[in-house]
């Protein structure tokens, strides 16, 4: 396929053919887009995710107009890292991964899971995004998906933890959750500061995230500790009967 990406992982968890866009953004126009919906119905594909920048007002009013289904604002955030950080760890921080952890890192990626653009889109809805989160967590901590996992024990428990994954040689935030319960203590900042304080050791001089533009209590976080917006593209399902 030209304009359409098949992609595998997700038609599999899904149980349902799924595909994104793969259109330059230079040839990023209406008439694109229709023959990347033509494209993914000849090849059966029912779910196309299509993300878009903003600042092509054609291209917005060809998705109001043709039923794509606005999930998410995707943004992305950077950080500066001090390369010479002499910061120590907290006491509550390990890197130890113990068997013992998993139900509570599983209750956090449950409450996490909410604010994701599958639990907006109802055709997927907050089980399967529960679930697709439920198999995020296993693969990063059994099958070091990532490349640090980092948790916040308080009472022999996790409180929270941090993901992060080394993506075309730039650090990302892959996940951050805390417990519900939990919030208000800093310790989603704690952990953000020690995964920075172990990118130092490496020299890496920055650090990513992306987020979703609705989550105000977590953009809030990333640019109360100096994270800049780098980008803010607009994200859509746009499924195909």
């Amino acid at each position: 396929m030209e304009l359409v990406e098949y992609l595998n992982w997700d038609s599999q968890f899904f149980g349902v053919n799924i595909g994104r866009t793969r259109i330059d953004i230079s040839h990023l126009q209406p008439k694109s887009l229709d023959k990347a919906l033509n494209e993914a119905r000849a090849n059966n594909i029912k779910c196309l995710y299509v993300e878009i920048p903003f600042g092509i007002p054609e291209v917005l009013a060809y998705c109001a107009e043709n039923g794509f289904f606005l999930v998410d604002l995707k943004t992305t955030l950077e950080n500066k890292i001090d390369i010479k950080d002499t910061r120590a760890s907290s006491i509550n921080i390990t890197y130890k991964l113990e068997d013992e952890y998993y139900p509570s890192l599983t209750e956090i990626v449950k409450q996490i899971s909410i604010q994701s653009r599958f639990s907006y889109d109802l055709k997927f809805g907050r089980e399967k995004s529960r679930l697709l989160y439920e198999e995020w967590l296993r693969v990063s901590f059994y099958e070091k998906y990532c490349d640090y996992f980092i948790v916040y024990v308080e009472d022999e428990k996790p409180a929270g933890f941090i993901t992060v994954k080394i993506k075309n040689g730039y650090p990302f935030i892959d996940l951050l959750g805390v417990l519900d319960e939990k919030r208000g203590k800093s310790i989603g900042k704690c952990l953000i500061n020690e995964a920075e304080r172990k990118l130092s050791e490496v020299q890496y001089n920055t650090m990513n995230v992306v987020t979703q533009g609705h989550n105000i209590g977590a953009l809030r976080t990333y640019q109360s500790m100096n994270f800049r917006i780098k980008s803010i593209n607009i994200f859509y399902h746009k499924w195909i009967d």
